[in-house]
């Protein structure tokens, strides 16, 4: 699941795989993380599951609760960004079942 959560916010962002778990602060590889984060966590995934795919180890689980917080609080574009990709994600692991 991780893994397709990551190639749809991959392919959302045009960041590759690899830049978005790397250990690079640029910001638009943060909001991929962010968004990736966001999307796992919605869709079910524990937070240290998340945090550890992208390369994070669980110190990160609250600056990440807390950075997707108030993302969603403040920033109309990242609120809807969540939700295209979080159907995106969500197509594409329906799809997987079939």
């Amino acid at each position: 699941m991780l893994k397709v959560i990551l190639e749809v916010v991959s392919s959302f962002t045009k960041e590759a795989e690899t830049d978005i778990k790397s250990m690079c602060r640029k910001w638009t590889l943060m909001y991929a993380r962010y968004l990736f984060y966001d999307t796992a966590i919605r869709l079910g995934e524990k937070p240290v599951n998340a945090a550890r795919f992208i390369g994070r180890n669980r110190t990160m689980i609250y600056p990440y609760n807390r950075a997707v917080s108030d993302l969603i609080s403040v920033d109309h574009q990242f609120r809807k960004d969540r939700e295209i990709v979080f159907s995106q994600a969500e197509i594409r692991l329906n799809n997987g079942k079939n």
